[in-house]
């Protein structure tokens, strides 16, 4: 589907019995104002459903590329396809986490993933299977898989286990790992309605943005996507503006 964005609005209207209209009355406006403030064309390319109401799939496409994006009004969903490397940084995409953090999250699965094991168990690839008694006095068995073991194991000098087996989400480490690295993360996107949309125009690398890629997923908040789609689409000039009117 594709349709202009204003006779979607126009057409999809809220009842007034939802909770959540205000909400989704203010998200199109934003989206409107979006639309304004950006040189390229808007259209509705497919929807999503959040608190029981229709919402809309947007693209803006330009010259040099497009971008997706939806808002389930906890969260924005912004996917970028461009000719060439966005001119954006991690610290304009995600939130930027220091080394101690890294180290209380180690901490904090240690004392709920691993809770009972010894250091020597927890430590050693071969153990898979460890046999627990908790305060209460029951004894259970612990387990996990070999490849989870193996992120563990290797949790100093690689952050993937953070988003496989503890939180959704990839941490992309800036520099060595160790003392003054500096992390951010990427939070998974559920991307609903947006996922159509790039089976249909055969694209199945739907990761996460990072440096040096043309494409990939931010999750933010509606005022960051705003900001992250001008700096790489650069704002509709005056002179622009005046040609349209």
């Amino acid at each position: 589907m594709e349709q202009a964005l204003q006779d979607w609005i126009d057409a999809n209207q809220p009842g007034d019995q939802m909770y959540w209209k205000p909400s989704a009355v203010g998200q199109f406006e934003r989206f409107k104002r979006l639309a304004a403030s950006i040189t390229g064309i808007c259209r509705v390319v497919g929807t999503h459903i959040s608190k029981s109401i229709a919402l809309p799939v947007v693209e803006i496409s330009t010259v040099r590329g497009y971008f997706l994006l939806r808002d389930n009004f906890h969260d924005v969903n912004l996917y970028i396809c461009w000719d060439e490397e966005p001119p954006i940084t991690l610290d304009d995409a995600y939130p930027c986490l220091d080394w101690d953090w890294y180290l209380n999250e180690i901490d904090r699965k240690r004392g709920y993933c691993y809770k009972g094991w010894s250091d020597e168990e927890m430590e050693d690839p071969r153990i898979l299977r460890v046999q627990v008694t908790y305060d209460n006095g029951n004894t259970v068995w612990r387990e996990v898989k070999g490849e989870e073991k193996d992120r563990w194991m290797a949790r100093m000098t690689d952050p993937t286990w953070y988003g496989k087996d503890w939180s959704s989400g990839e941490l992309i480490p800036d520099g060595p790992m160790g003392p003054g690295c500096k992390f951010y993360c990427a939070s998974y996107p559920y991307a609903e309605g947006i996922r159509d949309v790039l089976y249909e125009r055969d694209i199945y690398d739907k990761g996460v943005w990072k440096p040096g890629s043309k494409q990939g997923f931010i999750v933010t908040n509606m005022d960051r996507a705003f900001m992250l789609m001008r700096k790489i689409a650069g704002p509709r000039t005056r002179l622009e503006m005046l040609d349209e009117g």
